[in-house]
């Protein structure tokens, strides 16, 4: 009987190894799919974190030329008002009537127009 099941042994044996090189070759070919797939997700997460690094610089960029620009246009527009309060003072002085009674008054307006330029 014992030998009867050497023979049975070695054919179950044989079989196991089968199986198990057939579930060997499957997992490798899931490994490499599965390896394939990692380095595609790799690719995309480094894309998309170039993509979001750009981004940033552009907005900092931007937020950098805005308030520049604020600043400029800011002095710019008070400048242009001041200019408007320069005009209405010499306006006051030529449409004043130039008298004693009105002599404090010029000289007010004189002293501001003065101080503007």
């Amino acid at each position: 009987m014992s030998e009867n099941q050497t023979p049975d042994t070695s054919q179950i044996d044989a079989e196991t190894e089968k199986e198990l090189q057939e579930f060997l070759e499957v997992s490798e070919t899931d490994v490499e799919a599965l390896t394939a797939k990692v380095a595609e997700l790799e690719a995309q997460i480094k894309d998309t974190q170039l993509r979001a690094q750009a981004e940033i610089r552009n907005i900092q960029s931007r937020a950098e030329r805005d308030v520049s620009n604020a600043h400029k246009f800011g002095v710019e527009k008070f400048a242009n008002s001041l200019l408007d309060v320069v005009d209405n003072l010499e306006r006051a002085l030529a449409a004043a009537p130039q008298d004693e009674a009105n002599k404090g008054l010029i000289d007010g307006l004189q002293l501001t127009h003065k101080a503007f330029l």
